[in-house]
């Protein structure tokens, strides 16, 4: 009975996430559609119930806010259609090497995410951002460093020649927090970091993670890596690497 019990829950579970997808992507086509037909006033309404979590659907709000004059919500709909896009792509990521130690070799992207058209929508997002922002030559550097992030996903050919990795010049290591030493907390903080062709670190996400504040200060310190990034023929070109912190007590 309990068997039967629980495969009703997960065949009922996996209807409840198809209506929910399906519905997801109807109230962003018809969005979009909204948008095409010139009654952004409406496409708004619809797109907003999206936004939240759908690249495609922040995008087409931030364009239908721009068409209503309205910039401060179009910067604040493109930049959660960026990372809505992060998210898809750290995501298939983290799947993939969760359980995996720490990878000196890089993680060539573009092959390992297919590309998708929401993550195309995140990095239009990026270019219609560096026209509208008013704060655009301060965020500069922000908006080229998360498109140096989106590009290699784009769906442009890929070079098969082997690449020069990444040389690590500099790996600070975090401090160990007094509440983890109090509570004896010893393990791996393990990271996926995306290192930028222009050399900054990009994005930070943990794979695994260890409590009072050793996840967080690991990632503090990732940012602070100093490195030379990976090249292609001569030209740099951004990567990932799963980077491990290991805490241990004595």
């Amino acid at each position: 009975m309990r068997l039967f019990r629980r495969r009703l829950i997960l065949i009922l579970g996996s209807i409840l996430l198809a209506y929910h997808a399906d519905f997801s992507q109807s109230s962003t086509q018809n969005g979009v559609r909204l948008f095409e037909e010139g009654k952004y006033d409406a496409a708004v309404q619809a797109l907003k119930k999206r936004a939240g979590d759908d690249a495609m659907a922040a995008y087409y709000l931030g364009l239908s806010y721009e068409k209503l004059g309205q910039t401060s919500e179009a910067v604040g709909a493109y930049k959660k259609s960026f990372d809505n896009g992060m998210y898809l792509i750290s995501i298939d990521l983290i799947k993939k090497y969760r359980s995996a130690p720490q990878i000196k070799e890089d993680i060539l992207l573009g092959k390992n995410v297919p590309r998708d058209e929401k993550v195309k929508a995140a990095y239009d997002s990026l270019s219609r951002l560096a026209e509208i922002d008013p704060d655009k030559i301060k965020n500069a550097e922000e908006w080229e460093n998360k498109r140096l992030v989106l590009e290699p996903f784009m769906g442009n050919p890929v070079d098969d020649s082997s690449p020069t990795p990444l040389k690590i010049l500099s790996k600070p290591f975090p401090t160990y927090t007094q509440e983890a030493r109090q509570n004896q907390i010893s393990g791996d903080v393990r990271l996926l970091i995306f290192f930028l062709a222009n050399g900054k670190i990009g994005p930070v996400y943990p794979t695994r993670e260890l409590p009072y504040g050793l996840t967080e200060n690991s990632i503090d310190v990732a940012r602070r890596i100093k490195f030379v990034p990976a090249t292609r023929n001569g030209q740099p070109i951004t990567v990932a690497r799963i980077i491990n912190y290991n805490f241990m007590l004595y």
